[in-house]
């Protein structure tokens, strides 16, 4: 089933009121905003900048752009340490394991401001497209934390395939387990996603020792 909120692309992501384990949730329409740290650091390599009238404007035309194009969608679940391939991950009581995308169409605008020669443009909107899916990540991230606290589970440091302990080969594993064909994402044959602002990660989760009393099912 495929959920989006209320309100559309503005809703925000509720966290599931009964969790059971292995179970795939697929999200979309839902709150997304750009991380502007990653954005200035993307352009400019620093976390905030002053911009000059010409640099202004462009980057508001860019992100007036970006912000049409972007699609949101994600799957998302939790897991047995044991159901993926990560060393980093195989000490945990369970898994939060995600992938999301911003989905094809701010890609086709970035090419189709290439073709037309307005290359500064093509640049601003594909580090716009990158602090997009980062604020997409940060939404879903914040959902498995949500969740995860409900079942009386503290979370970690997320981790992603091609980190040094968790072979990029692996990304084949990871969305075969969430069923990737859900929100269209894809893998070349050297194991890069498609559409390119798309971000896979988990997360380890280890009990607490208070539990909440929500509902979770094995």
């Amino acid at each position: 089933m495929f959920e989006t909120g209320r309100t559309g692309k503005f809703a925000k992501i509720e966290p599931r009121l009964r969790i059971v384990i292995g179970d795939i949730r697929t999200v979309g329409g839902f709150s997304v905003m750009p991380s502007v740290r990653d954005l200035n650091r993307i352009l400019f390599k620093k976390r905030s900048v002053m911009m000059d009238d010409h640099t202004g404007k462009l980057m508001d035309a860019a992100g007036k752009m970006a912000e049409v194009c972007v699609q949101p969608a994600a799957v998302y679940g939790l897991f047995p340490p044991e159901n993926i391939s990560c060393s980093a991950l195989q000490d945990s009581s369970l898994v939060g394991l995600a992938l999301v995308t911003i989905g094809p169409a701010l890609e086709m605008a970035v090419e189709r401001a290439r073709e037309s020669g307005e290359l500064a443009l093509a640049t601003v909107l594909d580090a716009y497209g990158s602090a997009w899916v980062e604020g997409a990540v940060e939404a879903v991230q914040q959902v498995i934390i949500l969740e995860s606290e409900q079942i009386g589970m503290k979370w970690g440091k997320r981790k992603s395939p091609g980190f040094p302990t968790w072979p990029l080969e692996n990304q084949r594993e990871l969305l075969t387990i969430l069923h990737s064909g859900r929100i269209g994402v894809t893998l070349n044959a050297a194991c890069m996603m498609m559409p390119r602002k798309s971000v896979s990660f988990g997360m380890p989760l280890r009990e607490k020792r208070e539990v909440t009393g929500k509902s979770i099912s094995p």
